[in-house]
C-alpha cells in the first residue's frame, strides 16, 4: 500500500496533543494498513525513525440529533507513532515522497 493512501490525516485532540510531549503521535490510517505498512509510511513521508505503532479500530458510531434524525461516524482505525529517541514530528515538513 503507497505511503499517502495509508496516512488519512493527524489526529489533533486534547488527549493527542499531551501524547505528543512524550513524543507519540496520532494518525488516522487506511482501514486495512497495517502496523508494518503504517511504519513504512511514516519513515517515508516524515523521514523519522518509528520506535514503535499501535493500532485501534474503532466502530461506527451513531447519535440522535433531533427525533428521526441519526448521525453516523464511520468506522477507523487510528495509529499511535512512538520515535526513536527524542525528535519531534514537524507535521508542516514532508520529505519528498517517492512514487
Amino acid at each position: 500500500m503507497q505511503a499517502l493512501y495509508t496516512l488519512i490525516k493527524q489526529t489533533v485532540t486534547e488527549k493527542a496533543t499531551a501524547l505528543s510531549g512524550k513524543f507519540t503521535y496520532t494518525f488516522q490510517v487506511n482501514r486495512k494498513a497495517t502496523k508494518i505498512g503504517i511504519k513504512k509510511a511514516i519513515e517515508e513521508v516524515y523521514g523519522v525513525k518509528v520506535d514503535k505503532v499501535r493500532t485501534i479500530n474503532l466502530p461506527e458510531k451513531k447519535r440522535t440529533l433531533r427525533r428521526n434524525i441519526v448521525e453516523k461516524r464511520h468506522k477507523m482505525k487510528k495509529a499511535l507513532i512512538t520515535l526513536v529517541g527524542r525528535k519531534k514530528l514537524d507535521i508542516e515538513k514532508i520529505a519528498k515522497v517517492k512514487e
